[in-house]
């Protein structure tokens, strides 16, 4: 197995080991440290800046055409604006964890786009159920539609800077 193949695999496993957590956590942290407003706007401004920083990226080291450039300032971009239709800090953060998971695939399993799509596809599933076994989660369809989105701009992502 690839050290980049460990890397995923330890990434995906500790996904599924803070979910029991995770939440109480976060609800935790709004209660006692931030109120809602606050927790969102940071989220958003943490969004914001892995945003910013990836399009300055994108600018510097990417050996691709102005069109793939584009395109990858494009996703970042969407998913920037994605984040402000949504509501909680913790479904803001799924598209940011989701994202460095497709990155991350899409290195780990050699460039294998429609492998590395199912997989994230399978680990949103199966992490929603999860939460949904959890007596302190919530399993949401809707988290599923984020976190895929969130794998899939962070494989087209990746995929656009090699070409």
């Amino acid at each position: 197995m690839n050290f980049y193949k460990k890397i995923f695999f330890i990434y995906v496993f500790l996904i599924f080991i803070t979910l029991p957590f995770a939440g109480p956590f976060a609800r935790y942290l709004r209660s006692k440290v931030l109120d809602l407003n606050t927790s969102v706007f940071l989220s958003t401004i943490f969004i914001f800046f892995v945003c910013v920083f990836s399009i300055l990226y994108i600018f510097k080291y990417s050996k691709t055409g102005f069109i793939y450039i584009f395109l990858n300032s494009f996703i970042v971009l969407f998913l920037f604006f994605l984040s402000l239709t949504i509501k909680t800090p913790e479904e803001k953060l799924h598209l940011v964890l989701y994202f460095g998971m497709g990155v991350l695939g899409f290195i780990a399993f050699e460039k294998k786009f429609f492998k590395v799509f199912l997989i994230i596809v399978f680990i949103s599933f199966l992490d929603e159920f999860f939460q949904y076994l959890i007596p302190t989660r919530v399993g949401d369809l809707k988290d599923v539609i984020h976190n895929t989105v969130g794998g899939i701009s962070g494989l087209v992502f990746v995929k656009l800077l090699q070409r």
